[in-house]
């Protein structure tokens, strides 16, 4: 994180307003709290599930593989230098199978569980009703975990196509820094909506 970068969270990591505004909100922040933690137990459900069908489906198939392979090399009788030849080759051919059902079903994991979380950010976003600094800096973290998905993602497609991922980077690195600065400017409306007598604020930089 550049120095920018790290001022801008500074920045936002101060702006103290809960201090000035009374929140009168609570019993909907408990609803919403309780929502949360609703769905939180479901999506963990829901992921241990999926995950387990998954795995399922990689033991299987690599479990065919190996009964295949061990098939074809019992069917191999003698230890001349041919046949022995024969059983290394079908030892590197299970092997390189199975490397290729690993890499398939991490990939589907990957991708799944990243959707996953996704999803489970997109509902804590809607619980937020930007009317407290708490509620704006839990925002904030929601959405900077959301850039950092979204760029594994992209990167993680890129490096399969053997693309560079720099400007994949770049891309992410101004979104971070924009979403600090929509972040401090929420953080200041709310404080312009503090009356005037009761307006006393500080914001330091480290």
């Amino acid at each position: 994180m550049s120095d920018y970068d790290k001022a801008l969270k500074g920045m936002s990591e101060s702006i103290d307003v809960d201090a000035l505004v009374n929140d009168s909100n609570d019993a909907n922040k408990k609803e919403a709290e309780e929502y949360a933690n609703y769905m939180k137990n479901i999506e963990s459900e829901l992921t241990k599930t999926r995950i387990a069908l998954i795995e399922d489906r990689r033991k299987a198939e690599i479990a065919s593989v190996e009964n295949t392979y061990k098939e074809n090399i019992n069917k191999i009788k003698g230890y001349s230098a041919k046949e022995n030849q024969l059983r290394s080759q079908y030892e590197e051919e299970k092997n390189k199978n199975i490397r290729d059902i690993n890499e398939k079903y991490d990939l589907e994991r990957e991708e799944y569980e990243s959707d996953l979380e996704k999803r489970s950010i997109e509902l804590k976003l809607d619980t937020i009703k930007n009317n407290s600094e708490k509620e704006l800096e839990y925002k904030l973290d929601l959405l900077l975990r959301m850039n950092e998905i979204l760029r594994e993602e992209e990167i993680r497609e890129a490096e399969r196509r053997g693309e560079d991922v720099e400007l994949i980077n770049k891309k992410y690195d101004a979104r971070f820094s924009s979403i600090i600065q929509d972040n401090i400017s929420e953080r200041l409306g709310l404080i312009k909506k503090v009356p005037t007598g009761n307006l006393i604020y500080w914001i330091q930089i480290p």
